[in-house]
């Protein structure tokens, strides 16, 4: 079903994800609202979903949601043993605190990708961060350097692990979620830098989506 196109939507906290998923999984934290709209932010909207779900009410509910916007094949089997079993072992995805994009001078280590939306980027961000807010990133993952460690930044570390993953299943394995996100790295009293947004980002506004 992945092959022909369907999205795993992983509906478990990016911590969860992080820790283990199954290789191409999407990471998007359930939603009871807005689910549909998150998920078509980093897979292609109206298609066919699979999801991975912590709990079968859970699976349930995201299955209502996500049918309003495209098809959904089915609850994949969450146990990890499964999984290798059928020769898919999962996958683990790094997690950082902002604290280590501080002591990276020149940004010698990590190249920062902020996903948030140019409001909130212009209110304050990573000095040296890049911005392409998550709903632009499917069709701009060739603008991210295959060549660096990236450390993708959000406000608190949900639309980052859905930005990390999308990049994860696009094939780049070297790649950090920086869990705390912008408002740890704030809350820090670490330098922020403010500059205007790029002119190719649109302001969407992410309802519900720290």
């Amino acid at each position: 079903m992945r092959d022909e196109g369907a999205a795993l939507v992983d509906l478990r906290e990016p911590a969860a994800f992080c820790a283990g998923h199954p290789p191409g999984a999407l990471s998007v934290r359930f939603d009871d609202r807005h689910l549909a709209e998150r998920a078509g932010r980093v897979a292609r909207p109206g298609g066919t979903w699979i999801v991975l779900a912590p709990d079968d009410e859970v699976a349930a509910a995201a299955v209502t949601q996500l049918a309003a916007a495209g098809r959904v094949l089915g609850e994949a089997e969450r146990d990890p043993a499964a999984w290798a079993a059928a020769g898919a072992p999962w996958v683990t995805l790094e997690a950082v605190e902002s604290g280590v994009l501080a002591t990276d001078a020149g940004r010698a280590r990590y190249h920062v990708l902020d996903v948030r939306e140019p409001l909130e980027w212009e209110v304050g961000h990573v000095p040296g961060a890049n911005l392409i807010s998550l709903g632009a990133l499917r069709e701009r993952v060739a603008e991210v350097p295959r060549d660096r460690e990236i450390a993708v930044i959000c406000e608190a570390g949900v639309r980052s692990a859905s930005a990390a993953s999308l990049l994860q299943a696009a094939g780049y394995d070297r790649i950090v979620n920086v869990s705390d996100g912008t408002a740890g790295y704030r809350r820090a009293n670490h330098p922020l830098e403010h500059t205007a947004a790029p002119n190719d980002e649109d302001d969407e506004e992410e309802e519900g989506t720290p």
